[in-house]
């Protein structure tokens, strides 16, 4: 890939400045929520909210992407996010109300769905296939600097003083990502007519036994991460865990970002050294590392540790999912099936983070951690038995992916 290509060190910027925005107002609302003072089940309501998304509009995202185009489902996007932002800037006690913090939850969760399905089928109409694992892997490294690592860093700074100023960070970030977002160089034209067509992605992902194999790994572990997400908050805020305060949560989803970051910039290295079946195990395994960790209680350090772990896998499963998607299935059918691989596997995300503050209700937090522990044993099973159907061999880098 050559530096002087434009059009994706602007798509770039647009991925470093939208996810910013999207995460940090993402993960302030269930961390306001805990801050307020309200319950676990809350908790879980207002993570639920901004996760439900992907089962009720995924699919539909999808079809919209191959019908209209990338590009404008993505700035569709940023302008809900926008309005989630105006709304906190506008009503400075939106977060003592809880169905109001649902309701924003919802916008920011239709805005996630619109911007990273998009964003991940734009890449093939900008650069050509033999640079997508190189491409994925510097929108990913762009993405973590600013959103899994800048901004739970920057919602702990702010947390405590100043909401308004988060939701003003993120405007400023959406703002900047509608002017910048570049026009694919090619575009694939539609071939679909009405809504004919409308679960073609879906079929896709069932008919080809990788694509169901790596659909049914994501739903299992997003399900344990969703949980991880939502009991964080009260396990970082209650005295007899970690007693860390509400900057506590932010530091501890940085820990994530760290992971990530180390992730994304060291991709092209481990997919050179363990192949492309031994780097999707890295998420599979610790993924489950991630939550028994904190299940079992072993303290502080060790949280921090799995959190960074964590962060690794899920970043180069995502670089790695994302390429092998754009290199296997037909452009015009690459939305719809992204998006069907999502509204299934993200569904995990939502069933993890709504169900789980329920669950430390009843149960109490640590055992809620195992009980969400059990989908992550299960994708480690499932992966052992499958990888062997969907293996390649070890990467040998190209001399475009090295340029």
């Amino acid at each position: 890939m050559k530096h002087s290509d434009t059009a994706v060190w602007r798509m770039t910027i647009v991925m470093a400045a939208s996810g910013f925005a999207i995460t940090i107002m993402k993960l302030a609302l269930p961390a306001l929520t805990g801050v307020l003072g309200h319950s676990s089940t809350s908790i879980g309501l207002v993570a639920g909210s901004i996760a439900v998304s992907w089962p009720l509009f995924g699919l539909l995202v999808g079809w919209g992407l191959d019908r209209y185009g990338r590009a404008p489902a993505f700035r569709a996007g940023l302008i809900i996010a926008a309005i989630v932002a105006v709304a906190f800037l506008i009503k400075a006690d939106a977060g003592e109300h809880l169905l109001l913090l649902c309701a924003l939850g919802v916008l920011i969760g239709v805005s996630e769905v619109l911007t990273e399905t998009s964003s991940q089928t734009i890449l093939p109409d900008l650069i050509g296939q033999e640079h997508l694992h190189k491409g994925n892997s510097m929108l990913q490294g762009a993405k973590t600097i600013s959103a899994t690592l800048g901004a739970p860093l920057v919602l702990a700074l702010l947390l405590d003083y100043s909401v308004q100023s988060i939701f003003l960070l993120a405007f400023i970030g959406l703002i900047l990502s509608f002017l910048v977002l570049p026009r694919p160089k090619r575009f694939t034209p539609s071939t679909q007519k009405g809504f004919r067509g409308f679960f073609d992605g879906a079929k896709l992902l069932w008919k080809r036994r990788d694509l169901r194999a790596f659909t049914v790994l994501v739903t299992l572990m997003a399900t344990s991460w969703g949980a991880w997400f939502t009991l964080i908050v009260p396990f970082a805020l209650q005295a007899e865990q970690l007693d860390l305060g509400a900057s506590g949560v932010g530091y501890l989803v940085t820990a994530v970002g760290c992971g990530s970051l180390l992730g994304a910039f060291g991709y092209q290295r481990i997919r050179s050294k363990l192949g492309d079946t031994g780097t999707r195990a890295i998420d599979v395994v610790t993924t489950l590392l991630f939550i028994l960790v904190s299940a079992l209680g072993l303290g502080l350090t060790s949280v921090l540790l799995s959190a960074v772990l964590a962060g690794i896998g899920g970043v180069t499963w995502m670089i790695s999912i994302a390429a092998y998607q754009q290199q296997t299935i037909s452009g015009e059918a690459l939305g719809r099936t992204v998006a069907a691989y999502r509204w299934m596997g993200w569904s995990g995300f939502f069933a993890g983070a709504s169900l789980s503050g329920l669950s430390a209700e009843m149960l109490g937090l640590q055992s809620a951690f195992l009980l969400f522990a059990l989908p992550a044993v299960a994708a480690v099973i499932i992966f052992w038995r499958a990888a062997p159907d969907h293996a390649q061999t070890r990467a040998t880098p190209t001399a475009a992916d090295t340029a």
